[in-house]
């Protein structure tokens, strides 16, 4: 069996010969079930009328990949624009809109890095860059341009691999000197990011781009590290985790922080 490779454009991280195996190590398990719902949540909270479908929204998906929450939106009646570079994940996209009932040829797809960005793509009101930060090799240089994508009065809806979560995963796996020398990127063939980012740090970049961050939840504070992850139910886990996502310093040790930020009006 030939040994899949990843596509790399300069040192960014792009899923096509591992988009299977992504797709099955983090979406078709307990953790995409949770991650999903957390992030619901969040857009129950702070976006009640994207939730109800009652006021139709331009959504951009940057980096996105099988398109999970967009597929949920354009079932809504939100208008979507999807970007993500790795042809294997729009395939991946196709056959999972088409198991949910969806028509992706009603969204208009782009293969495009996020960085590179075509004329011509509408500003969102919501935009959405989930796990898309730390498979960049310079995320912060990337961040104006996604924050230039939202439009004004609009959201920015951003996921990120945790550089807290990946020390302490780390010192529980006894990788004590990579703690110590800071190198915490993910090895090549690894499906771990190269980029993990501290909260604070996003956060105030954010705020020096004029946005107001009206929700910081942590994404999987403690069902990753659960002995037995069977002992308790899947709607107990995503309860207790909802529970804790919004408290210090439990979410910001979770594996994933999520920020919702605003983009002033003009």
């Amino acid at each position: 069996m030939v040994e899949a490779s990843m596509q790399r454009h300069r040192k960014d991280r792009i899923f096509n010969g591992v988009s299977d195996r992504f797709l099955r190590n983090i979406y078709g398990t307990r953790k995409g079930a949770v991650r999903l719902a957390l992030l619901w949540r969040d857009f129950e909270d702070m976006l009640p009328a994207l939730v109800s479908g009652e006021t139709p929204m331009s959504v951009l998906d940057l980096g996105a990949g099988v398109g999970q929450i967009s597929c949920r939106l354009a079932a809504l009646g939100h208008q979507l624009t999807l970007v993500e570079p790795a042809q294997e994940m729009q395939a991946l996209a196709r056959r999972y809109w088409q198991e949910q009932g969806q028509d992706i040829d009603r969204v208009r797809w782009v293969t495009a890095r996020v960085q590179e960005l075509p004329d011509g793509i509408p500003a969102g009101q919501l935009v959405l860059a989930h796990a898309l930060l730390e498979w960049l090799a310079d995320p912060f240089a990337a961040l104006p341009g996604i924050a230039g994508q939202v439009a004004p009065g609009g959201w920015l809806s951003l996921m990120f691999y945790n550089r807290h979560a990946a020390v302490w995963s780390n010192l529980m796996q006894g990788n004590l000197e990579r703690v110590r020398r800071g190198y915490l990127r993910g090895r090549r063939k690894s499906l771990a990011p190269i980029s993990p980012l501290e909260p604070q740090a996003v956060h105030a970049a954010l705020e020096d781009l004029g946005f107001e961050v009206a929700c910081f939840s942590g994404i999987r504070i403690f069902s990753d590290y659960m002995a037995d992850p069977e002992q308790a139910s899947l709607n107990e886990v995503i309860e207790t985790e909802a529970f804790l996502s919004r408290q210090e310093p439990y979410r910001s040790l979770a594996r994933y922080i999520h920020l919702l930020a605003r983009k002033p009006a003009l």
